[in-house]
């Protein structure tokens, strides 16, 4: 749908935390929080970019 995972609220809120009631920290891969910036082009700074994964539910990036 064109939204990074680390960027996707509904997955990490609603699917992980509430459906599948995970408890723990949600860690993306190496780089991907990066991605977001880089690669998708989903954002256009970085500071946008940490805000949108913190915001989606990202806790950690390995």
């Amino acid at each position: 749908n064109g939204i990074p995972a680390c960027a996707h609220q509904f997955l990490l809120e609603t699917i992980a935390r509430e459906s599948f009631h995970l408890n723990g920290f949600v860690v993306s891969d190496c780089g991907a929080i990066g991605n977001i910036l880089y690669t998708h082009h989903y954002t256009s700074t970085v500071e946008d970019t940490v805000a949108v994964a913190l915001h989606a539910g990202t806790d950690l990036e390995c």
